[in-house]
């Protein structure tokens, strides 16, 4: 079994790096599968079920096939937006740390209860 891992660098270029992680064997597969960039930001929040004036995004822009595999082949690539919403104060204090991003302007997201763990590895 073995799904696929994306790795942010903390580069002036904001690269992201795709590889195939191996369950069973528990490594990283060591041939890149495709490279893209990533884009934090916030938007405003036009749904008004949500009690948040703006909501922080994470775009990760890679390139896929036809079936929407990704792939390194020389097309255009297309951008993902991903909602953080929800995620732990963990996650942010990563991102933060490592990434270098400032949350000040969306620390009113960051839910401070957390009921998992979370100990990155470098």
């Amino acid at each position: 079994m073995s799904e696929i891992n994306v790795y942010l660098k903390n580069n002036e270029a904001k690269e992201c790096c795709f590889f195939t992680y191996n369950y069973l064997e528990h490594k990283i597969d060591e041939n890149l599968i495709s490279k893209g960039c990533y884009k934090f930001s916030v938007g405003k929040n036009n749904n008004p079920n949500l009690s948040y004036e703006t909501i922080p995004f994470l775009t990760l822009t890679y390139k896929t096939d036809e079936d929407g595999k990704l792939t390194n082949e020389n097309i255009t690539a297309s951008g993902y937006k991903l909602n953080l919403i929800g995620s732990s104060s963990a996650t942010y204090s990563i991102i933060s740390k490592y990434l270098g991003v400032d949350w000040d302007q969306i620390l009113k997201f960051i839910n401070t209860r957390s009921d998992i763990a979370f100990a990155p590895t470098m």
